[in-house]
């Protein structure tokens, strides 16, 4: 039987993250990713979700309840970490964002501001 962590260092390794990239993103260590991909741990519903959206993927997929929709075990490589992530934070998600993606918000976030 496939455990959480199984499918989330499949997820991980997939997307070519390492674990103390994937920590960063959520606010948590390294050897806490670990632990979890190693089933010693087991994260909370909320960071389940987290994970879930990340991945976009599904919560039961995360928990073995369900098989993943075709093409997930082949999820290309979004676009290589920087050094310096940026992270939105909406609706009690996170979601990653390029550089270029953060400039463009920081811009029109400054644009929006200026009409106001």
């Amino acid at each position: 039987m496939v455990q959480f962590g199984d499918r989330l260092r499949e997820l991980r390794l997939s997307r070519q993250i390492t674990q103390k990239e994937l920590g960063r993103m959520f606010q948590l260590s390294e050897s806490a990713i670990g632990m979890y991909e190693r089933n010693q741990r087991e994260p909370s519903l909320e960071l389940v979700k987290q994970f879930a959206d990340f991945f976009q993927v599904t919560t039961g997929y995360l928990l073995d309840h369900e098989e993943p929709a075709p093409g997930v075990r082949e999820l290309p490589t979004l676009y290589p970490l920087p050094e310096n992530f940026h992270m939105l934070l909406t609706e009690g998600r996170r979601i990653p964002l390029s550089e270029d993606e953060a400039l463009f918000l920081r811009e029109r976030l400054n644009e929006y501001r200026l009409r106001k």
